[in-house]
């Protein structure tokens, strides 16, 4: 892979991760989803839960009035620990000459889910990544740990294929020509053909 072809691709997975974090783990949605937990097994709004792992609150008015500092900042922290393994993971691959691009893209939100899971857990605490969940001790646990990178794995394992397929097509396109460009590359012009010899008016001498 050279090195325009790399770079394009740590863009499109960095930023196409990002998106997926903007779009479910935003603060308004994730309210949505808390309100919700209770409708049932096999409602839609699980798979929801799941995708908006990566959450991020800004605001903490209204239904968030009562959330700790130390939460928000642990999503926001985890959020820039996702986007940094998202990239660090995809560069890693690209430098090593790893042909499955696909592969890679998924597995770099694998990763990244882990580190954001982490990330929040060792700031907010064992309650922290349940928003208002009742947590009887702050302390941190070997246990709790591999909990929650399970459970940052489990993200990144339902929503990494779009990732992948992202870095794939980033991948593809540097490959092909642009849509006109078959039509109209440049080719140099055809060389001028030698002139013939010239010879004297009548009269002269001639080379025969």
């Amino acid at each position: 892979m050279n090195t325009g072809n790399s770079v394009r691709t740590v863009w499109a997975g960095t930023i196409s991760a990002l998106v997926l974090v903007i779009a479910f783990g935003n603060q308004w949605l994730w309210e949505e989803i808390l309100e919700k937990r209770d409708v049932g097994e096999n409602s839609g709004w699980h798979i929801l839960e799941w995708l908006s792992t990566p959450h991020w609150v800004v605001d903490d008015s209204g239904f968030y009035e009562e959330l700790p500092g130390k939460n928000m900042t642990g999503y926001l922290l985890g959020v820039l620990a996702l986007l940094a393994t998202v990239a660090f993971v995809l560069a890693s691959a690209s430098r090593r000459g790893q042909s499955n691009v696909f592969l890679c893209g998924w597995f770099s939100l694998v990763a990244g889910g882990a580190a954001y899971n982490l990330v929040a857990y060792l700031i907010a605490g064992p309650g922290g990544l349940y928003a208002f969940a009742d947590s009887s001790s702050d302390d941190r646990s070997l246990d709790g740990t591999l909990g929650v990178l399970a459970f940052g794995g489990g993200y990144g394992f339902l929503a990494g294929w779009a990732v992948g397929l992202v870095c794939l097509l980033a991948a593809s396109s540097a490959h092909r020509p642009g849509q006109f460009g078959a039509q109209f590359s440049y080719s140099s012009p055809p060389q001028t053909p030698p002139s013939p010899p010239s010879y004297p008016p009548h009269g002269g001498n001639r080379p025969y």
